[in-house]
């Protein structure tokens, strides 16, 4: 087991658990609970995928271990020492099922996410929370399985059913009847567990992203919504085509209402991170898919709107029966900031950074 202890400082209350080290998601929520002086321990198991963000100084501590069932264990143990249970947090799919898979052993010590009730794994489905998106009234893309595929209209957009079988790599377009002929039904086995949606042509800047979380004694809270407004794309044909991409914070009031709305309706007890396209057919905003967990622009909210990793941790884990947080006020306190929009923030690639590195590494 690998073990480091960071950042030493003044941090209040019990502690937040951050499953998954390795990119922008799990340090945008370690920052944010930073800003809240809340203590953070990042659990990962080891990985051959190098990533810069597993030396975040944003992290408390940092564990790494062999193995999922490694993890599970550590966090019973550390739940065993708790005077109060702690409060996961999923930073990918990955730790999204782990939490699911796991709830039984870890719900005793931990806030662990969770929709009441309900299977997890078939909300991440993309086909089946669009079928449960379209119940609740909102306008979807018409959706379907490779079977079915033939009967959507062109240009058609293919994804992962569900992120922990295939990954977002896969994802491709098919331009046209031909294309799916020749491209896809020659390749059936491949694309059995994908979904085929019609593809809904727009702009970078009318896909607006969304987080929000359905707390204990407010309800519905919109963290920030934002979106993509410049991709600066490499000339090289590599693995990396996308060099940067910058977004802004903004806000759509049509959509605040349709987004408490399905929030309140799943009553999941973390983030909901949602994507909504403007498609100029049918004139209206489409819900194009929901992630159970903090989207990688979280910070962005954070200095824009509100900081919800924070709001998640104060809803789950102050006592009202402790007189320190019998008015919870630390959490009120967090809902009253003011938004901001046009609040951007620049993403950059691995690759444009191991660029900015040589290029200064060199000069010296």
């Amino acid at each position: 087991m690998n073990k480091r202890h960071k950042m030493k400082d003044s941090y209040t209350g019990s502690t937040a658990y951050i499953l998954g080290c390795n990119g922008r998601t799990s340090v945008g929520i370690a920052r944010s609970l930073g800003a809240e002086k809340i203590k953070s321990v990042a659990l990962d198991v080891q990985n051959a995928r190098v990533s810069n963000f597993k030396y975040s100084r944003s992290f408390n501590e940092e564990i790494i271990l062999n193995d999922y069932d490694a993890i599970v264990h550590k966090l019973v143990n550390l739940g065993k020492t708790l005077d109060k249970k702690g409060v996961l947090f999923a930073s990918n799919d990955l730790y999204v099922d782990f939490c699911e898979k796991y709830r039984d052993e870890l719900k005793n010590y931990f806030h662990v996410p969770e929709l009441p009730g309900r299977s997890l794994n078939y909300f991440m489905n993309k086909n089946n929370i669009l079928d449960y998106a379209k119940s609740l009234g909102f306008d979807v893309p018409n959706h379907t399985n490779l079977e079915e595929s033939n009967n959507l209209n062109f240009p058609i957009i293919i994804k992962p059913l569900h992120t922990i079988i295939n990954s977002k790599s896969d994802i491709c377009f098919v331009a046209n009847e031909k294309s799916l002929i020749e491209d896809v039904f020659s390749f059936k086995e491949k694309f059995k567990n994908m979904a085929f949606q019609e593809y809904v042509v727009a702009e970078s800047r009318d896909h607006i992203e969304i987080q929000a979380y359905n707390s204990k004694l407010k309800g519905p809270i919109i963290a920030g919504m934002h979106k993509k407004i410049h991709i600066s794309k490499s000339k090289c044909d590599h693995a990396y085509p996308t060099l940067a991409s910058t977004l802004e914070s903004t806000w759509v009031p049509d959509l605040e209402e349709n987004v408490k709305k399905i929030v309140a309706n799943l009553n999941f007890n973390s983030a909901l991170n949602m994507e909504f396209i403007w498609d100029n057919k049918s004139n209206t905003y489409k819900f194009i898919e929901v992630n159970f967990r903090h989207g990688s622009n979280v910070f962005l909210d954070t200095i824009s709107g509100l900081n919800l990793p924070a709001i998640i941790y104060r809803d789950l884990s102050e006592d009202e029966n402790n007189s320190q947080f019998k008015d919870r006020s630390k959490f009120s306190e967090l809902l009253v900031k003011k938004r901001r929009e046009g609040v951007k923030l620049i993403h950059e690639s691995n690759e444009l950074l191991f660029v900015i590195f040589k290029r200064w590494f060199f000069k010296k």
